[in-house]
């Protein structure tokens, strides 16, 4: 299972800490105060879920349609909002490998998307019926008199 999305874990930081640490690009200073990380080691959320190693700035808040991190000019009225890494990815359960764990560079949003690649391993024998189905009708009308069901896919190779 992979969950993902703006989980809203902030860091246990003041503004003007993290804004040093930020930078200073000192990442792992950082993560020792994001929240997600403190409560998943303390047991308390998403027990046995693992992530990768985030090796990115923080995703959010930033200011729309810019790079800069809202709260960084004098003239922003609104409450500062400290930087952080709310939008995640976790998973949970055998055969899954993550490939990539990457922040986009979209400036649609207050926040940065994430996005990963992962390799999943499925066991063709309990695939259900319904998705075999499905899978050898469109391997049909692609040619493939007789289409197999591979152990293992990787449907993007990671960029180097």
């Amino acid at each position: 299972m992979i969950w993902l999305g703006d989980l809203n874990y902030r860091m246990s930081l003041s503004y003007e800490d993290t804004r040093t640490l930020l930078e200073e690009n000192d990442w792992d200073a950082l993560l020792e105060k994001d929240q997600l990380i403190i409560e998943r080691e303390a047991g308390r959320v998403f027990r046995g879920w693992k992530e990768g190693k985030i090796s990115f700035a923080p995703t959010y808040k930033y200011t729309h349609n810019s790079d800069a991190y809202a709260g960084e000019t004098v003239k922003s009225k609104k409450k500062r909002r400290t930087p952080a890494w709310c939008d995640r990815i976790l998973w949970n359960g055998d055969g899954i490998e993550q490939l990539q764990y990457l922040r986009g560079e979209s400036r649609f949003s207050d926040h940065r998307p994430v996005c990963s690649v992962f390799a999943v391993e499925v066991d063709a024998n309990n695939v259900s019926s319904k998705i075999k189905r499905g899978y050898y009708s469109v391997t049909s009308r692609m040619g493939n008199d007789k289409p197999t069901l591979t152990q293992r896919h990787v449907l993007c190779e990671p960029s180097s």
